[in-house]
This record gives structure tokens, C-alpha cells and sequence, in this order.
């Protein structure tokens, strides 16, 4: 296996083609994962509930070999990976399962992403859940804190509302 292409990398697809890739990706039998969350729309007269990519245009790929970094490259609707400067973007195992896991808790809802880290709000550690040792910046104090958890290989942040109490000061940490 060769070190360069292996693990999870980003793929960058057609805008609303996610699903589709993630189905062909697996259907050649690459592993890959599209992180989907649910978000309630409202309309005049109803609700619905929708289901959409937490990534726009992302879905991630499992590589173990050259062959297989080409073949997902050669799907239909993938444009191309992700890179930063020279470098593919590349997620740690972890931070994948974290994710899963994150998508799967019921206390933790209006999951979503920003473009940026707010400048305003303390930093805190995630002490509780799957998400436990993560940093988070509070934007909103209630009995559910809304917090921003950045995922650091993606340059990017999922936003979502836990509860406060899940949640301690980051200083502790840094011997502050």
C-alpha cells in the first residue's frame, strides 16, 4: 500500500450529486462515507423534513492503493479531490468516526457548517459523548448551547446545538 494514497480523502462533486457519487463509489466498491443531516423546512402551509449532505460537494473516499485514487476520480459527477496548496486533502479515521457518531446522537440537533470560526464567544472542551476532547466556540448561552466544533482536516466547522452542560472551560486544559 502505498503511503501517498492511502486514507480517507475528500472528494469535490457536482453540486447536488452527492448521493448519486457516494451510491456509485460504492457500487465499485470503494468505501466511502457522505455525512447527511435532516433539516426541517417550512413552508406557508406544512413542514418537511429534508435530507441533505452536511458537506455540499464533499464526499469522503477510503483509498488503499493508486489504482483505487484513480478509479474514484473516474466516477461520474466526481470533478476532482480536494487539495490545499500541493496536498490532497486528507481525514484522520477518527475525525470520520467522530462524525458518524455525531450524526447518530438524537441530543444533538441543527447540525450544519460554517464557512469561518466566530471571532466572539469562550472557548470550550466537549467533555461528554462521542465528540469528547474537542474544542468548541459558544455563540449562544441557554439551557442548549449552540457551539461550533472544528474539524481541522477539513478546514471547515460543523455547527450544533448541545447541551451546556456537556461543555467546560478550554483554559482548564492549557493550564490557564
Amino acid at each position: 500500500m502505498n503511503k501517498a494514497y492511502s486514507g480517507w480523502h475528500v472528494l469535490y462533486v457536482r453540486s447536488q450529486h452527492e448521493k448519486k457519487v457516494n451510491l456509485l463509489l460504492e457500487n465499485e466498491g470503494l468505501n466511502s462515507f457522505l455525512p447527511i443531516t435532516t433539516e426541517i423546512r417550512q413552508w406557508v402551509d406544512r413542514k418537511k423534513k429534508i435530507k441533505k449532505p452536511l458537506f455540499p460537494s464533499y464526499v469522503f473516499v477510503s483509498i488503499s492503493s493508486k489504482m483505487e485514487f484513480h478509479k474514484a476520480l473516474n466516477i461520474k459527477g466526481v470533478i476532482n479531490y480536494v487539495k490545499f496548496g500541493n496536498n490532497y486533502a486528507k481525514v484522520q479515521e477518527y475525525e470520520i468516526f467522530r462524525i458518524k457518531q455525531l450524526l447518530d446522537l438524537d441530543s444533538i440537533t441543527e447540525i450544519g457548517i460554517v464557512d469561518s470560526i466566530p471571532k466572539i464567544g469562550e472557548k470550550m472542551m466537549i467533555n461528554y459523548g462521542p465528540l469528547d476532547g474537542m474544542p468548541c466556540i459558544v455563540t449562544r448561552v441557554g439551557n442548549r448551547g449552540k457551539v461550533y466544533v472544528e474539524i481541522e482536516s477539513l478546514k471547515q466547522n460543523i455547527t450544533a446545538n448541545l447541551p451546556i452542560s456537556y461543555l467546560i472551560p478550554l483554559r482548564i486544559f492549557k493550564g490557564a
